[in-house]
């Protein structure tokens, strides 16, 4: 999977991230990098959940899905990365 382009996300919102294929494997740890936050904001991962899915080619992808939830009145600036964990 390698690491996610730059993503912005303002205060009070959530997003679901889905992974799947790739190089994610079922022994990846996956984070979420803060590149820039506001004071008084952080950011919070739930409901992680892990399963499989049939890729096109009939073979099974593990695939990852978790909900990234920013808490407070700012923005927070994030990648996705598996790189160097």
């Amino acid at each position: 999977m390698g690491t996610s382009n730059q993503v912005t996300q303002n205060g009070n919102t959530s997003q679901t991230w889905v992974l799947s294929g790739g190089d994610v494997s079922n022994h990846d740890v996956i984070v979420v990098r803060l590149d820039n936050t506001t004071p008084d904001t952080s950011v919070e991962i739930s409901h992680v959940r892990i399963g499989e899915r049939v890729n096109q080619q009939g073979g099974v992808d593990p695939i990852y899905s978790f909900d990234i939830t920013v808490v407070g009145p700012g923005a927070v600036a994030f990648r996705i990365d598996n790189q160097g964990v």
